[in-house]
């Protein structure tokens, strides 16, 4: 479970900081807090997800990925709407941007493995 916790929070970090400079991010604090806010929820959400599939059927899992994925979009944004100095999307566009992003490439880069 640790090497796909690194494995995800690696991947996750390099795309959504890429994805993040690429819409206008660019202060060392702002991507310093896309960092720090990605250390504190990418384990939580791949270790809560692997314990899922472990304890119930896809469907069960699916179902809380689903939740997850939200509250952590509602989180990340937050913490963006306070702390980001440049931000020229909005904070919870920014937290579903970057989220549905490093998500789907996440799943695309699981197909081809």
């Amino acid at each position: 479970m640790i090497d796909s916790i690194l494995y995800s929070l690696a991947l996750t970090l390099g795309l959504e900081v890429l994805l993040a400079v690429v819409i206008g991010i660019k202060g060392k604090k702002d991507i310093i807090t896309i960092i720090m806010v990605n250390c504190f929820t990418n384990p939580i959400v791949v270790c809560l997800t692997n314990l899922a599939y472990l304890a119930g059927s896809e469907f069960f899992a699916i179902g809380i990925i689903a939740i997850l994925e939200l509250l952590t979009f509602l989180f990340e944004g937050m913490v963006y709407s306070r702390s980001l100095e440049k931000n020229p999307i909005g904070p919870y566009f920014l937290s579903f941007g970057l989220n549905a992003f490093s998500f789907l490439m996440g799943v695309f880069i699981e197909t081809l493995l």
